[in-house]
């Protein structure tokens, strides 16, 4: 709604925290207990400033990588079980505006590149739990990063491809395509997609 903003600080050993600012009073909202003690990495607001998304290292001796997630009003993290959390790394989280449907990019089908996910969390604080949502049509080979929903979670725009070689591509969870978008794969490097509502 354009009232917060989320942001990563970087700290004296060059690990970020998260910072989530009210634009109206221009204050840092006091977030007690987000910090995991190591560095994080792409904060993500819901549409509203409900919740905080962002990835951190791993508190499980092995697992490179988790997601984390946040409730700005009741001021406590939520724990994201699995699906969402597989042992392997999850990185590049994004909210709908809601806070019910989460896009990320995981380790976890091959060690070569990242795939995307989409979750449902709209059980999470009532039964714990999390689902995996359908994602047909959505391309899987090559690597894939910096997946961004849209606000109303029907369209995701994400990167892919190797470092000199990124393109932008659009994924419609409401139709279960790829749409062509030419432009965004035209030979220059493209980078941190953002789409609309």
């Amino acid at each position: 709604n354009g009232r917060y903003v989320t942001y990563q600080r970087r700290g004296g050993a060059g690990c970020g925290r998260v910072i989530v600012r009210d634009l109206r009073t221009n204050r840092e909202l006091s977030l007690p207990g987000i910090q995991t003690n190591s560095c994080v990495t792409d904060p993500h607001l819901s549409g509203d400033g409900h919740y905080v998304v962002f990835s951190s290292d791993s508190t499980v001796p092995g697992d490179p990588s988790e997601i984390y997630l946040y409730d700005t009003v009741a001021k406590r993290m939520l724990n994201l079980p699995a699906p969402v959390q597989s042992g392997s790394s999850e990185d590049g989280p994004s909210l709908s505006d809601d806070g019910r449907i989460l896009s990320f990019v995981s380790g976890r089908n091959t060690l070569a590149f990242d795939d995307i996910f989409v979750a449902d969390l709209s059980a999470l604080e009532s039964t714990g739990t999390v689902s995996l949502l359908p994602t047909p049509g959505l391309v899987t080979s090559g690597p894939q990063s910096d997946a961004v929903m849209s606000g109303n979670g029907s369209l995701i725009a994400f990167e892919t491809g190797r470092t000199l070689e990124r393109d932008v591509q659009l994924y419609s969870r409401s139709e279960g395509r790829m749409l062509n978008a030419p432009a965004l794969a035209a030979g220059l490097d493209t980078y941190d997609p953002a789409p609309t509502p």
